[in-house]
């Protein structure tokens, strides 16, 4: 998100996405998704992944993924992420805590 680019974002998730912040609210859909990753898209935060391990099936992956923020407070937070193949061959995450 460093270039501010919210929608290439937007465009890794499945329409039926569900989101957990660090608080533990939930978000479900594109539309509270886009809500609560604009900011952080407005302060074009810096997003370092690693993930740590993936397990796959035919077309579900589990991810347990490290992920560090740099901004004007830098976090690093760990996620389970779940990603569902697409019919083009592309994934597209279904969850993110």
């Amino acid at each position: 998100m460093v270039n501010g680019d919210l929608e290439m974002v937007l465009s890794l998730y499945d329409a039926e996405a569900v989101f957990a912040n660090q608080g533990g609210e939930v978000t479900r859909g594109p539309y509270a998704l886009k809500a609560e990753l604009a900011p952080i898209a407005e302060k074009k935060t810096r997003f370092d992944f690693n993930a740590k391990r993936v397990v796959e099936t035919v077309d579900i992956a589990l991810m347990h993924t490290q992920w560090s923020l740099s901004g004007t407070t830098p976090i690093t937070v760990y996620a389970i992420e779940v990603a569902r193949c697409q019919s083009d061959g592309t994934w597209h995450k279904n969850s993110n805590e």
